[in-house]
């Protein structure tokens, strides 16, 4: 989560429809809900650009699981 971006982090609470909550430094977002060109790939290696917003959700009334480091698949770097 973009911590030190209060404004992108707001649109990213937006669009997962947790406007009231804030996420620990610990607590990660899975890279499904991230277009391709959300993403550098660097030797391999998936990295968030810094402009990144989710927009990828199921279906508009799921809510958005986040996840601890170790629970999550699908992990990209930040």
């Amino acid at each position: 989560f973009p911590l030190h971006d209060k404004e992108r982090l707001e649109k990213w609470l937006r669009n997962m429809k947790r406007d009231a909550w804030t996420p620990s430094k610990h607590q990660l977002l899975c890279s499904d809900h991230f277009t391709p060109d959300s993403l550098d790939v660097r030797w391999g290696i998936r990295y968030l650009k810094q402009t990144a917003v989710p927009t990828i959700f199921s279906s508009p009334g799921d809510e958005v699981m986040y996840s601890y480091l170790f629970y999550c698949t699908k992990l990209i770097n930040y």
